[in-house]
């Protein structure tokens, strides 16, 4: 499971300090459509005090989770074929999260009927 798990407003705040995974999408029907992503805080990005800026572009740039991210964000749009080569060379880590989308994923490739992209990976909360 997650360690810690946050919405996309702690996001902002945990952005330069962690790398982060996509978990899944919440809606809080009662209150708003919106649609509400959840994240995984996953490893802590090393910075020092000297030269911290040119250090965060590096490690943006050296984030394992960038495609996963890129591949769940254009599934969200259902555009699941884009979806799976955004996934390919992705370092699996074993994450049931990451089994899950994979499965829903070629569930969606291989459906004759329009499949909604989030499924499991979606909760409406009401």
């Amino acid at each position: 499971g997650s360690n810690i798990t946050i919405d996309s407003v702690v996001l902002e705040e945990v952005a330069n300090a962690a790398f982060t995974r996509l978990l899944q999408h919440v809606v809080y029907a009662k209150h708003s459509p919106k649609v509400l992503l959840l994240h995984e805080a996953m490893q802590e990005k090393e910075v020092q005090e000297e030269e911290w800026m040119y250090q965060l572009e590096e490690g943006n740039k050296q984030d394992k989770n960038a495609p996963y991210n890129t591949s769940f964000r254009l599934f969200m749009k259902e555009d699941v074929e884009e979806a799976i080569k955004a996934l390919e060379g992705y370092e699996d880590t074993g994450s049931e999260v990451v089994k899950l989308y994979k499965e829903k994923l070629n569930a969606a490739l291989n459906s004759k009927a329009l499949c909604k992209p989030y499924g499991e990976l979606e909760r409406v909360v009401g």
